[in-house]
């Protein structure tokens, strides 16, 4: 029989909607970005915004003119689809998380657990950092910590087989 998410103890029911909740802001996020990016594209004298958390000041014309001004090698294209790929990776990045709360953690699979906790680990580490490095707010920082929150939460039930709350126990 399959056990219902009310049925679940509740360490672990407030894991998982931790973990959700982890999954669905940069998920969210970056379905804004991903829609904000095509209009920025089809709009190149507004303002940049598409996966910006600063104050951009730039056009999207202005780089394309900055780029033909310099030495540098750098070409619009590139620019894009990097823009593109890394958007598309962060609403990947959601989805997996959520599927993987949901689906998963629920069903106190450990490989789930662990899947999480190097997601809730490496993704936004590396994206802190970088926000940082550039001046942004490091926004990625507040979704890593509730992501392991919700593994600390989901933690006992999964590693230690902690009981459901309608299951008979022998004290």
């Amino acid at each position: 029989m399959k056990e219902r998410f009310s049925d679940l103890p509740r360490n672990l029911k407030i894991g998982v909607i931790l973990a959700v909740m982890a999954g669905l802001f940069p998920g969210l996020i970056g379905l804004y970005f991903y829609f904000m990016f095509f209009h920025d594209v089809n709009n190149p004298d507004q303002i940049w915004t598409a996966g910006i958390f600063t104050d951009s000041k730039y056009t999207l014309n202005q780089l394309v003119d900055c780029a033909m001004g310099c030495d540098l090698e750098i070409h619009t294209a590139d620019f894009l689809l990097a823009m593109l790929i890394a958007l598309t990776n962060v609403v990947n990045t959601g989805v997996l998380v959520v599927s993987l709360a949901w689906y998963g953690l629920r069903h106190r699979k450990k490989g789930a657990w662990l899947s999480l906790l190097f997601i809730f680990i490496w993704v936004p580490l590396n994206e802190t950092l970088g926000m940082l490095h550039v001046g942004a707010p490091p926004v990625a920082f507040y979704g890593e910590v509730v992501g392991l929150t919700g593994l600390a939460f989901a933690w006992h039930a999964i590693f230690r087989g902690q009981p459901s709350q309608g299951s008979e126990v022998d004290a």
